[in-house]
């Protein structure tokens, strides 16, 4: 059953900021970061177009739809058509959800209103998390210039989006092997690329690191990766460290295989445009001597699993 929540602020700004804060996205970050005390904030996927398809995803998590109605720094309507999980979707069974932005100003400030419909089981959830994260917004767009400083927005901009683009070839490698698909695995590294395995093979370039994973998928059936990210960091503009934790479901199971968690690291470049893996790096997560950990990191992983 679906619930309609309502809320609304008054932020002393003009509707160009408002508008601002809410949809770049290193401020959506932020203030999608107030409806969960794990959530490190959501990303958008779009184009910005009325009609066009967007995605917010946290993770490999998330959800879709469709851009119903945009009029720039006033409205935003959204459709949502159901859920993202790695990306594969999954409609929601009991119909789209609407999601609408208003903003009004007057005398220099705006109101910013919110009509959302959630599920029922959810709605208690979103009435306390809303008014934290309108305070958010309302707190990051009165801010002076001053206050602001003179950061670069578009390179926070594109500073984010890399980051969009180094855990979606993350996810597509890991895709891949899900799909026992060594050719696309394999078109995912640089040409010198390097993949080290959780025995510690090592394979060296897109056609030995092709061969060997097609040898392992033509003679096993191979369970398949739940993987959560932990941290995307920059060491340059175009080198990007990843690293994640993974768990595996053996085939014909619906639980994760302890003694198969991982932790896994991928270095990446960014050549003719597009990131590719030089480096992928797959550990072992035995904790040994320390079985709690491997409690708590199975615990983890499985949440992820279910959700």
């Amino acid at each position: 059953m679906m619930k309609k929540i309502h809320f609304s602020i008054d932020i002393k700004a003009p509707k160009e900021r408002v508008w601002d804060v809410l949809w770049n996205k290193e401020s959506f970050r932020d203030w999608t970061s107030m409806f969960s005390e794990e959530s490190e904030g959501s990303y958008i996927r779009s184009d910005w177009n009325e009609g066009s398809r967007f995605e917010f995803f946290e993770s490999a998590f998330g959800s879709y739809g469709i851009i119903e109605k945009l009029v720039p720094n006033e409205l935003l309507l959204l459709r949502h058509r159901g859920e993202l999980t790695e990306g594969v979707e999954h409609p929601y069974k009991d119909g789209d959800r609407m999601e609408q932005y208003k903003l009004i100003e007057k005398d220099g400030s705006t109101i910013l209103t919110l009509d959302q419909d959630v599920p029922l089981e959810h709605k208690v959830m979103f009435e306390k998390a809303t008014p934290k994260a309108f305070r958010r917004i309302k707190e990051l767009a009165e801010k002076t210039k001053h206050e602001r400083g003179s950061e670069n927005v578009e390179h926070l901009y594109q500073r984010d989006y890399e980051q969009t683009e180094v855990e979606k070839t993350y996810a597509d490698l890991l895709t891949a092997w899900n799909k026992q698909d060594a050719m696309e695995m394999a078109s995912l590294f640089t040409d010198s690329g390097t993949s080290i395995g959780f025995d510690g093979s090592q394979y060296h370039g897109k056609s030995e690191i092709e061969t060997e994973i097609g040898k392992i998928f033509e003679h096993h059936q191979t369970a398949d990766y739940v993987w959560k990210v932990r941290e995307v960091r920059f060491l340059h503009s175009g080198v990007a460290i990843l690293r994640a934790v993974v768990g595996m479901i053996p085939p014909g199971k619906r639980d994760i295989n302890p003694a198969a968690n991982a932790i896994q690291t991928i270095t990446t470049v960014k050549q003719n445009g597009v990131w590719k893996i030089a480096l992928f790096q797959n550990t072992p997560a035995q904790f040994h001597g320390r079985p709690e950990m491997v409690d708590e990191l199975t615990k983890e992983l499985s949440a992820v699993s279910e959700s």
